[in-house]
């Protein structure tokens, strides 16, 4: 219980539960088991703000109707690889979301300590948009690929 709101607990794979929002539209909180390497996220997700982080998640798998992900960069710091199968995020490095046919916004780079290339792999979409705390925990001193950035918001470092 939250207050106002009753929140349904799910578990959508092994080791991984989800707390769903009365709605069951949004996920705000979640715990992962230790050991787990891959988290599906199975929808939208609003969690901006948490003092958890699950440091064994290496890749997120993003589901087809997910639309919008918040999350803190700290609560997987370790994600490698961001798997999409929903159109409005992009497959890669990053967790990155897609805006307005070709352009996209970075929402996070989790605290990777490499360096970070802007550039993204696809065809159809390059990072225009930077979004608040997308560096926040990162410990990268060096940013490539930014040339088709257009837009940086003002708490994004």
């Amino acid at each position: 219980m939250n207050n106002e709101y009753e929140h349904m607990e799910e578990k959508t794979q092994e080791g991984v539960c989800f707390q769903w929002d009365e709605s069951h539209e949004d996920i705000v909180d979640m715990n992962v088991e230790a050991g787990i390497k891959i988290v599906e996220l199975p929808s939208n997700i609003r969690i901006p703000k948490t003092e958890k982080a699950f440091p064994d998640v290496e890749e997120l798998v993003i589901a087809k109707n997910a639309k919008n992900i918040l999350i803190p960069n700290t609560l997987f710091p370790n994600v490698k690889k961001v798997t999409s199968h929903s159109f409005h995020f992009v497959s890669g490095k990053y967790l990155v979301k897609k805006y307005r046919g070709m352009y996209a916004k970075l929402l996070n780079v989790f605290c990777t300590s490499n360096d970070i290339n802007l550039k993204c792999d696809s065809r159809y979409e390059r990072v225009s948009f930077i979004a608040n705390y997308a560096f926040a925990g990162s410990k990268s001193t060096v940013l490539l690929g930014t040339r088709s950035i257009s837009s940086c918001d003002e708490f994004a470092f």
